[in-house]
């Protein structure tokens, strides 16, 4: 436990991501670079709180601000409903006309549908309509903008694949999103030409 942090418990990845980040605030390593972005690209990818900066980091020469986004947890299941229910719904109509089966309490049979619909609808959706599918959600490392930008394709349309860019809607400024680091950069908006 770390005293005046808000996580309760850290396991082993996290301790040590810590431990090296300290280390090397000393001036001394605990890990090579390598493996200080292995162990830090992991973490993000099991969703941990240390490894990301929710706080936007912004260099005042230059007016490049940055900051890690996270995996959009609902709308990622979000995506899956429209061949879930379907498939469910087919699955207790069919359970239905099964000499024996309706007699199962439908409790039962939505406790054992649920999860079958729920892969059958993950499968579907990824073999037929979306492509490799990832939706990434935070704010604007300029001015706090709730933001989300989807990464992967839909029905054959190429979407984006491993960098995306978007515009703020509030600050206008032009944001580069990394897929496999969650990071988020922004550029100031173009000065227009002085006449």
């Amino acid at each position: 436990m770390w005293e005046g942090s808000d996580l309760v418990m850290l396991n082993r990845d996290e301790t040590k991501f810590l431990s090296a980040v300290q280390a090397y605030a000393k001036g001394e390593s605990l890990l090579s670079d390598k493996e200080f972005d292995d162990l830090k690209q992991t973490l993000r990818m099991q969703g941990s709180r240390i490894a990301t900066s929710n706080q936007a980091k912004c260099v005042i020469d230059t007016g490049v601000c940055r900051i890690t986004w996270t995996k959009d947890q609902v709308r990622n299941k979000v995506i899956y409903v429209p061949w879930f229910a379907p498939l469910l719904l087919g699955f207790l109509i069919v359970t239905e006309l099964i000499p024996g089966v309706r007699d199962i309490s439908p409790a039962i049979l939505l406790g054992i549908g649920a999860p079958l619909s729920w892969k059958a609808a993950e499968k579907a959706t990824n073999n037929f309509f979306l492509t490799d599918p990832l939706i990434l959600s935070g704010p604007c490392p300029n001015c706090n903008q709730p933001s989300h930008i989807y990464f992967g394709d839909v029905l054959g349309v190429e979407g984006f694949k491993d960098t995306a860019q978007m515009t703020c809607k509030n600050c206008k400024h032009t944001l580069t999103v990394q897929r496999d680091t969650y990071r988020v950069e922004s550029k100031p908006p173009e000065e227009a030409p002085k006449k």
